[in-house]
C-alpha cells in the first residue's frame, strides 16, 4: 500500500509504519489502556504489521494513534484509537477518524461507514473508563465499518 500524508495545521497525519513509535503505542496499550491491559509488545508488533496503521506526529512525535484492520476492500475494523493525555480535548481523534475515511489506503471502503460511526461516537456524552462507548473501545455497532465493495 501507498503511504498516504496529510497536514492539518501543525499535526501531520501518516500512514508510513516506518514514523510509527512503538514504544509509545505499546507503553499506552499495555499501561494505560483498560482493553488490552498488559498487552506483550509482540502482540502489538503483529496487530500493527497487520493493519493499516495511521498515526498523527507534532514535529517528529507521535501524539494519536489508531489502526484499522482492513481487507482492502469493503470492510474495516477500527481499533486501538488513542490520543496521548497532554492532547485530549483538541480534536485530535476527531480530525484522524474524519481524515482518515478520505483516504485511498481501502479503495474508498467504509467512507460514510467511518463518518457515521465517528458521528455516534463523538456525540456520545458518557465519559465513564469502562464505558462501551468511548473513543478507543467502542461498541460493536459502531466499531465495524463494513460495506458493500464499490
Amino acid at each position: 500500500m501507498a503511504i498516504v500524508e496529510w497536514r492539518e495545521q501543525a499535526l501531520l497525519f501518516s500512514t508510513d509504519p516506518g514514523l510509527l513509535d512503538i514504544d509509545l503505542i505499546h507503553r499506552f496499550l499495555s499501561e494505560e489502556s483498560y482493553w488490552v491491559p498488559g498487552i506483550a509488545r509482540e502482540l502489538v508488533e503483529t496487530g500493527i504489521a497487520n493493519s493499516l496503521c495511521f498515526g498523527v506526529y507534532v514535529d517528529t512525535a507521535q501524539i494519536a494513534f489508531a489502526r484499522v484492520v482492513t481487507d482492502y476492500v469493503g470492510v474495516g475494523y477500527l481499533a486501538d484509537v488513542f490520543v496521548i493525555t497532554a492532547r485530549r480535548g483538541q480534536g485530535v481523534s476527531k480530525r484522524l477518524i474524519s481524515s482518515s475515511s478520505r483516504t485511498r489506503s481501502c479503495n474508498g471502503c467504509g467512507v460514510s461507514c467511518w463518518r457515521r460511526a465517528m458521528r455516534t461516537a463523538c456525540t456520545r456524552n458518557s465519559v465513564s473508563r469502562h464505558s462501551p462507548h468511548r473513543i478507543g473501545s467502542w461498541s460493536a455497532s459502531t466499531r465495524m465499518l463494513c460495506c458493500a465493495a464499490r
